[in-house]
């Protein structure tokens, strides 16, 4: 049927974004419709809140309402319990084909069309079944309450399986209580910073959720220990556990998850003072999988020490994020235990820990060659010794915390062999991104040079503070780091325009930098920050304060370029004016911080340009003046960002709609004409073609069956061929069974003969050893009744030899377990050391030749100066005489002297070793008396105590024997039921096959009664009649040969010419 000419179709006219979640009431019942517009208005309170921000939406929209990953933490905004009545309506009754639907994937034209069809639906109909699994995130809802979240919640039942509810300021303990018992499904749940938590709801949680795996209540610094180990109990799955500032958390809680919860991957305890070292060898113990560990803290350092780290070094060996900053107490030896025995280590954190040197790091560069980040900030005994280690062995290096390490420089005084410190890191670690060097006093444009030739992908520099940089190493830097996209250059006061001209530079440069810190940076002026935002255009975060160059003209050429800029600090700038700002305020409409301290304008000036920034409040407090960042800006302006480009989709799919209902319009008028004029056509054409092609069917027909029939006839003929040389090779092959059967025959007759023989020798043979058995039966009965009358004798000595067995093997297994460990370590050293041999062949080699240059131009001084010294050498040989001689008068003189203090020495010596000797004698005395006493007491003791462990051991003995006697009956007794079982299982399988067999040969054939010729199957039992062969005895029959291989079984037959087939063909 062709439309109308006449017809136009209408273009739609777009979706209004603060009604898109219209159509969803529609879909509502007349009741529900009613009930939803009476919870569907504000409060007073949220009507407060969200007037004055004049957002793209003021309610959640309904595109955002179906899924099953229901991420609402940027949109928490302008949530509140209405719309969470809609979320719960919407998820009730719609089931989304998909998962994990964002905005993107959903238009409002599909949920208006999937409503339509629902209302058109009837009700006997069941609807499309939801997800079988729900994520809620509400993070930062503080206009929603108890009410709206259980209206939510209880929508989505048991397919609730994750909930965030951190940062919510009104919901109560009493809400978490509900959850805990109406989710029994929770997978996870995150209760951070929730200020209403109490006790009550989290040990409802332990108690009504045992499928749990995350569980994190960061923040919350009112919750007992109690409730904490209540979870722990209750949750044996945990796999997260984050109780970060919980400041009742003591050693019972790791103790307690090492306990219960063997699969704990995460464990965060940052803050957790009250844990020490003995809670962290229990979980160490308890969670061998343990993959991050945050013990980080401000407080009570001395409770963690190197002790915690050794047990995470020997049981945990596949953890890889460890954070301990400001744990003050840790050493070197902790360290390099934890680098050592966790190899797979990726995130080391040990900021302030000041006990700390390079020895740590050469540890963790040896132990940890998967080395991602590295946090050493504040560790002041930390050098450009420990960077050179790093740069050996951990490649993979992206990221590296140095903030106040004052002895890290460039490296390069022992020359670029020997490089250190920056020089060797950016020679070995090509792969960092981040870089912080603030404070590090050291460096300067050197270090600058040896970060831009290294680090080219360097995304994060901040050099805060490092005042030895200037402009030459920013432009070092920004000739090679084209990847940068934040720099801080703070109070580094030798930077000027030419570092602001390299950054943005045409031919390199610094394109995608985003945020610049150029504060109290002096010598920076206009010019340098004009040329500054002609190439760096994307920047949203601008230090200048404290650069008294600058005036309005710079302000020009930031509204000029940098369009999207969000935070900029103008503060201690008196060159600037209000016109500058006004400047600001027309172009710059995204920017929500502005700071104007100490400058020439005035909180009354900024008055009436505070309504150009959105985002940004105006504040004076003290002297800080200027525009600050909104509460949740950054939220505010993603919903605005969302907002624009719905519009912008919704202008386009207008136009292009309207574009292709007029295309289409004018393609079916077109085609109305040629279909009039083909339809006659078509007409007399197909006529003439029906009667051509009857005749030439019936010709094709005759051509078939003539070609038929011969082929018939051919394959028959193939057929019978076939049969006979099948036959042929059967008798041939049935003859050589045959004859193979005789030889077998004969074979195993003589093997049998064979066999018997060697059965009668043994037999002779156990009979022999059957009467040596007796004699060593009947000697074995006297040796034992001889030992029954000695038996105290002998069950002291076997304990004893037991017990000196089992020491023996207990220091057989710790020597060799330590003779392992120093033999690995050895092989370590031996390694080590053959590369300094190496290293140390090449120096000697080099300074071989060079002696040997240098030892021709040595020789010629030599000579010249051997005659000089032949002639001194004479003068003084003969001054060396003369005072020897007066040496040995004086040395005479004084042996004398000597020998005469020696005797007198000897006599007082002799009169004192008599003295001591006749009171060392009484003392002996007196030490051998009580010696013999005690000798006597422990005598006694060890014969009484020996004759009790020997009654004990021969206790023992015969209560094992008697055990093994009665775990040989079962044994016996379970192989013999076994053996039966098995004999019993095989006869009732051939029984049941037998029976099958039978009941399958109840098939006879007889004649047809109706004398057609043809043979019907009678069932002897059931009476029941068939013409065709039934499956019973087509079962019976010799299954055929192949007719391909000959060799397989047939499986298949052909159903044109009637031939069987394997299953290879």
């Amino acid at each position: 049927m062709v439309r109308s000419a006449g017809r136009k179709r209408r273009s739609h006219g777009g979706i209004r974004l603060n009604s898109i979640d219209e159509p969803v009431d529609e879909a509502l019942s007349p009741i529900k419709l009613r009930a939803k517009r009476s919870t569907s208005k504000l409060t007073s309170d949220q009507e407060r809140l969200l007037s004055p921000l004049d957002l793209a939406y003021d309610e959640l929209p309904t595109e955002l309402m179906a899924g099953d990953d229901l991420n609402l933490s940027r949109w928490t905004l302008v949530v509140h319990d209405s719309c969470l009545a809609k979320l719960a309506t919407v998820q009730t009754q719609i089931g989304w084909p998909s998962s994990n639907q964002t905005a993107d994937d959903i238009t409002p034209n599909a949920i208006m069309t999937l409503l339509t069809d629902l209302r058109k639906t009837s009700p006997t109909v069941p609807p499309k079944q939801p997800p079988t699994s729900v994520t809620l995130n509400l993070q930062g809802a503080e206009l929603v309450s108890d009410g709206g979240v259980r209206h939510a919640i209880a929508a989505l039942s048991i397919r609730l399986h994750a909930l965030n509810l951190s940062r919510t300021t009104k919901l109560t303990d009493d809400l978490v209580r509900w959850v805990a018992a109406n989710c029994k499904h929770l997978r996870e749940i995150d209760l951070s910073y929730m200020v209403h938590l109490g006790g009550m709801g989290v040990c409802a949680i332990g108690e009504s959720c045992p499928l749990l795996h995350a569980f994190s209540v960061r923040g919350c610094k009112h919750i007992p220990e109690f409730a904490l180990l209540k979870v722990a109990h209750g949750c044996p799955l945990l796999t997260h556990y984050d109780i970060s500032h919980c400041c009742h958390a003591t050693d019972l809680v790791p103790r307690t998850l090492a306990s219960t919860c063997h699969n704990l991957q995460l464990f965060y305890a940052q803050g957790c003072k009250e844990i020490s070292d003995t809670g962290i060898l229990s979980l160490s113990n308890g969670c061998p999988d343990l993959l991050h560990i945050d013990l980080s803290r401000s407080d009570f350092q001395y409770k963690l020490t190197d002790m915690a780290l050794l047990p995470l070094s020997e049981r945990c060996k596949i953890l890889q994020h460890v954070n301990v900053s400001g744990c003050d107490y840790l050493t070197d030896a902790g360290l390099s235990w934890l680098a050592m025995g966790c190899p797979a280590l990726a995130h080391v954190n040990v900021s302030h820990c000041v006990k700390l040197t390079d020895l740590s790091l050469r540890a963790v560069a040896d132990g940890c060659i998967r080395l991602g980040l590295l946090d050493i900030s504040g560790c002041p005994r930390m050098s450009d010794i420990g960077l050179r280690y790093l740069s050996v062995h951990c490649r993979d290096l992206h990221t590296l915390g140095l903030r106040s390490t004052i002895l890290i420089s460039d490296g390069l005084s022992l020359g670029r062999e020997n490089a250190q410190g920056l020089a060797a890191l950016s020679h070995g670690c090509k792969r960092l991104q981040h870089l912080d060097l603030t404070k590090c006093i050291r460096v300067d444009d050197a270090a600058c040079k040896q970060i831009g030739r290294g680090f080219h992908d360097l995304r994060t520099l901040i050099l805060f503070g490092c005042c030895s940089v200037s402009s030459t190493g920013v432009r070092d830097v920004s000739r090679q780091c084209h990847k940068l996209t934040l720099l801080d250059l703070s109070h580094c006061r030798l930077v000027d325009d030419t570092a602001l001209v390299a950054i943005g530079g045409s031919d390199g440069g610094m394109p995608l930098l985003q945020s610049l810190r150029l504060r109290e940076c002096e010598k920076v002026t206009t010019a340098g920050i004009q040329q500054l935002c002609k190439g760096c255009i994307y920047i949203r975060t601008l230090d200048l304060a404290g650069c008294h160059r600058l005036d309005d003209m710079a302000l020009l050429a930031i509204c000029d370029h940098l369009t999207e800029l969000q935070h900029l600090w103008l503060a201690g700038l008196h060159s600037i004016t209000i016109i500058g700002v006004s400047w600001l305020a027309d172009r710059c409409i995204n920017l929500m911080e502005l700071d104007v301290t100490n400058s020439a304008i005035s909180y009354m000036a900024l008055k009436p340009l505070r309504a150009a920034w959105k985002y940004g409040d105006l504040r004076e407090h003290g002297k800080v003046r200027g525009i600050v960042p909104k509460y949740r800006a950054m939220d505010m302006m993603f919903l605005d960002h969302y907002g624009t480009c719905w519009k912008a989709a919704i202008r386009i799919q207008c136009l292009y709609r309207a574009k292709v209902a007029r295309r289409d319009a004018a393609r079916r008028r077109e085609q109305a004409l040629v279909h009039w004029a083909a339809s006659k056509m078509q007409s007399v054409f197909r006529g003439r073609q029906a009667r051509q092609y009857a005749a030439v069917q019936r010709m094709l027909r005759r051509r078939q069956h003539d070609a038929a029939t011969r082929i018939q006839a051919s394959y028959r003929a193939h057929v019978a061929r076939t049969l006979a040389e099948r036959l042929r090779k059967q008798r041939d092959r049935d003859r050589y069974v045959r004859m193979v059967i005789r030889v077998q025959s004969a074979w195993r007759r003589k093997k049998a003969r064979d066999v018997f023989n060697s059965k009668r020798l043994l037999k002779q043979a156990w009979e022999a050893r059957r009467q040596i058995a007796a004699a060593v039966l009947q000697r074995a009965f006297r040796a034992y009744g001889w030992r029954n009358r000695n038996s105290l004798f002998s069950t002291a000595l076997k304990a004893k030899k037991a017990e000196q067995q089992a020491a023996a093997n207990k220091l057989q297994s710790l020597y060799r377990g330590r003779a392992a460990r120093l033999e690995a370590q050895q092989k370590r050293q031996a390694l080590k050391l053959f590369e300094r041999k190496k290293e140390h062949a090449a120096m000697c080699l080099q300074r071989v030749i060079r002696r040997r240059r240098e030892n021709r131009l040595h020789q010629r001084r030599l000579d010249e100066d051997a005659a000089a010294r032949s002639a001194a050498t004479k003068i003084q040989r003969r001054f060396r005489r003369r005072q020897d001689m007066l040496s040995y008068q004086l040395m005479k003189i004084g042996r004398e002297f000597q020998l005469r203090t020696d005797a007198a020495l000897r006599l007082q010596a002799a009169w004192r070793r008599k003295q001591g000797h006749m009171a060392k004698h009484m003392l002996r005395v007196l030490k051998d008396e009580q010696y013999q006493r005690r000798a006597n007491a422990a005598t006694k003791l060890q014969t009484r105590w020996r004759g009790r462990l020997g009654r004990a051991a021969a206790a023992q003995a015969q209560q094992a024997a008697i055990q093994r006697l009665v775990l040989q009956t079962k044994l016996e007794n379970h192989l013999a039921t076994v053996i039966q079982a098995g004999w019993r299982g095989q006869k009732g399988r051939q029984r049941y096959r037998e029976a099958v067999d039978a009941r399958k040969r109840r098939w006879k054939e007889v004649p047809n009664a109706e004398g057609t010729g043809a043979k019907v199957y009678f069932h002897q039992d059931t009476g029941e009649i068939r013409h065709r062969m039934p499956q019973d005895l087509l079962d019976l029959l010799p299954k055929p040969r192949c007719n391909d291989c000959d060799v397989e079984v047939a499986m298949v037959e052909c159903g044109d010419c009637g031939e069987f087939f394997c299953n290879d063909v």
